[in-house]
């Protein structure tokens, strides 16, 4: 006892930032010559096995391992002479134990599961415990040299008076649990090193003295890895055949590590063993969940310390909104008859950053109008127009797997690009395309169908341009479209048939129109048209009831507008009047339509797209002109707006949508071109 007495003193002394700084103090270097020895002792006081076994002595060839640690790269963000000193720390840390003689050491102390739980849910027994493996900060299953990583990480990371770590994967590189990262936790990697879980056997019995049997296994790679420790998780099925359980850590060979606590289904006071996510950008919409057990009926009460809205919940599973950029101290504490447990941790809400991806490098030319929207799988795909040759043209669609993008030909002709396209996906997940046929400007509607496009052109339309697609809660397609000669109209698949209805008479000029389906196949349609006797352009909303098209003016003297169903499905506009005006965000109410003036600051002109997070607020993608040109995005947050410039291209940059998914992703693409020899590129700019 002794021993480990001497190692807490030295871990109590105040670190100096120059000793963090210079990674070592000689008092911590002193500590660690004789950390086996104090984890021996920690060991004992642990509660290993009553029968001590041998340490079977060397697990390794010190040859190899020191050649790997001299292979091992410096990971980023970590200074080069902190990890050479940890690097050597460790070599002579573990030739140090491998020339030691074997001596009665419980070994299988390092891997013992220490809080198995159990919650009951969706009609079954769920055994839940947490990955505590000594040594095995990378979580791998295996200790050996990869796990000086995280520990050069994470160094000189601490708790705080509240015993909140920085981040969930702090805590699992705590090796000696002194509540710091430090070159203390060098003993406990060199002490297991060479050992490991493959796997955990679960043991029954109806007495706790047992006998206890077999009852389920599972692999060690089997687990819920974002709670910063690995969470492991196996059903015991709706009526368990035994009242107590417990978990044994098994090695590669089977041979069994220490037995865990002993669980009885009949009496679980409450516990928490990981919360999930712990954190993420401002803004953004988050879904908390804590991986816990205990007798139901369990109380949760989360408190996201004001980094939050709402601040409080007493959900089992709260979804908020994350507020300014900051670290926050929150808590979840979980309660039954048989007591309470709180788990404290740091909200960590970071600014928001897009990542911006290249779908497409168009050595021919990619043409100004994208579209984006999500896949049931909630990654993004976007379709677009390129050139092929001097005047042939084809339109182009890709999905992300999550990691690049796959770009295939839809259609192709022998005429130019159109004006545009639209894409989206329909009540059966199968994506589709809207546009003007670059062979006969007929419009056509492209639908992806057992792996290939199915190419089929409206009947009865011609020269079609600015069509825009919808399906709502159907697989039939909704297309607005205006024609070149004139005139607003309105193609209804119905089955495989189509009937055309007429929006407005081809003697009114018609631009820029959109159209939207609501959950009760309700269609809605904005436009924009000049009325007699002068050229007025007129914002002009319509939705059809009882087959009927009703009509009202939006705004007088617009310039350009985008559309769309605000999450309550009230229809929703964004506008503007004037070239050095401010732009209006509008919502429809009662067959008016009352506006409220953006900000100017930067410069919010000529919106190009508008989508509503689930939470209601608005989101604007916009252009700023200029050399170079910029993408900008306007959030709504509350009752403020985050301006965001997200990307820019030299010459030009074109052709702006945006789409949100039912998470709260947002994505844009957009096109960005050059006039001299440098290739087009699509891409997409991604906020999670």
């Amino acid at each position: 006892m002794v021993c480990l007495v001497w190692v807490e003193y030295y871990v109590a002394q105040p670190v100096s930032e120059e000793d963090k700084m210079n990674t070592f103090s000689i008092r911590a270097w002193a500590a660690v010559s004789g950390a086996l020895l104090s984890a021996t002792i920690l060991a004992t006081c642990r509660g290993g096995h009553a029968d001590p076994l041998t340490f079977q002595a060397p697990r390794y060839d010190i040859v190899e391992v020191r050649q790997q640690l001299a292979e091992l790269p410096t990971p980023n963000g970590v200074r080069e002479e902190l990890f050479l000193l940890l690097k050597q720390a460790l070599a002579a840390e573990i030739e140090r134990a491998a020339k030691r003689p074997s001596v009665p050491i419980p070994e299988h102390w390092q891997f013992v599961v220490e809080y198995p739980t159990a919650l009951y849910e969706n009609g079954q027994w769920l055994l839940r415990w947490a990955c505590e493996n000594d040594g095995d900060y990378n979580q791998d299953g295996f200790v050996n040299i990869s796990d000086i990583t995280p520990l050069a990480v994470h160094f000189t990371e601490a708790i705080d008076q509240d015993g909140r770590w920085p981040t969930p994967t702090s805590q699992p590189v705590d090796g000696n649990e002194d509540g710091c990262v430090s070159i203390l936790d060098i003993t406990p990697l060199a002490a297991s090193f060479g050992l490991g879980v493959a796997s955990y056997s679960i043991e029954g019995a109806n007495d706790e003295a047992g006998p206890w049997e077999t009852a389920g296994s599972i692999p060690f790679a089997a687990n819920t890895s974002d709670y910063g420790r690995l969470m492991f998780e196996i059903s015991l099925g709706p009526s368990p055949s035994f009242r107590y359980f417990r978990v044994v850590p098994l090695d590669s060979e089977g041979n069994e590590w220490d037995v865990s606590w002993t669980l009885d289904l009949e009496e679980m006071p409450p516990v928490i063993l990981g919360i999930h996510p712990w954190g993420g950008q401002s803004s953004q919409t988050v879904a908390f969940t804590g991986f816990i057990g205990g007798e139901e009926p369990l109380a949760c009460e989360w408190d996201f310390g004001g980094g939050a809205e709402p601040n409080v919940s007493s959900e089992p599973s709260p979804t908020v909104a994350l507020d300014d950029p900051g670290k926050y101290r929150a808590s979840l504490t979980v309660s039954n008859a048989l007591g309470t447990a709180r788990y404290a941790f740091t909200l960590s809400v970071e600014p928001a950053t897009w990542r911006v991806q290249t779908v497409a490098v168009e050595p021919e030319e990619a043409w100004w109008p994208t579209s984006v929207a999500f896949a049931p799988d909630g990654e993004p795909s976007v379709a677009w127009w390129v050139w092929i040759g001097i005047s042939a043209s084809g339109v182009r669609f890709a999905h992300s797997d999550g990691s690049g993008w796959e770009p295939q030909d839809v259609d192709s002709g022998a005429e130019g690009p159109g004006y545009t396209l639209s894409l989206a996906y329909d009540a059966e997940g199968r994506p589709a395309i809207a546009y003007e046929s670059p062979d006969s400007a007929q419009l056509t509607l492209a639908r992806l169908q057992a792996g290939e496009w199915n190419v089929q052109h409206v009947p009865g339309t011609f020269e079609a341009s600015w069509s825009d697609l919808a399906f709502g809660p159907s697989s039939d397609a909704r297309i607005v479209y205006q024609e070149y000669a004139g005139g607003l109209f309105f193609a209804e698949q119905v089955n495989d048939s189509w009937n055309i209805d007429t929006i407005e008479p081809p003697t009114e000029y018609v631009s820029l129109c959109q159209d939207a389906v609501d959950s009760s196949l309700t269609s809605h349609v904005m436009y924009v048209k000049s009325l007699a006797p002068g050229p007025v352009p007129t914002l002009m909303y319509a939705h059809k009831s009882d087959q009927e098209w009703d009509f009202e003016t939006v705004v007088d003297d617009v310039l350009t507008f985008s559309f769309s169903l605000a999450p309550d499905e009230e229809p929703a506009a964004v506008y503007v009047t004037s070239p050095v005006g401010p732009a209006y965000l509008a919502f429809r109410e009662e067959g008016t339509w009352p506006a409220t003036e953006l900000p100017r600051d930067p410069y919010v002109l000529w919106p190009e797209a508008l989508a509503f997070l689930p939470t209601g607020e608005a989101v604007l993608a916009f252009s700023r002109g200029g050399n170079p040109e910029w993408l900008v995005v306007a959030r709504q947050v509350g009752g403020d707006w985050i301006v965001q410039e997200v990307d820019s291209a030299p010459e030009a940059l074109r052709g702006v949508d945006l789409a949100v998914s039912g998470s709260g992703r947002i994505a844009v693409s957009y096109e960005t071109f050059y006039f001299g020899e440098e290739p087009s590129q699509v891409r997409i700019a991604l906020l999670d």
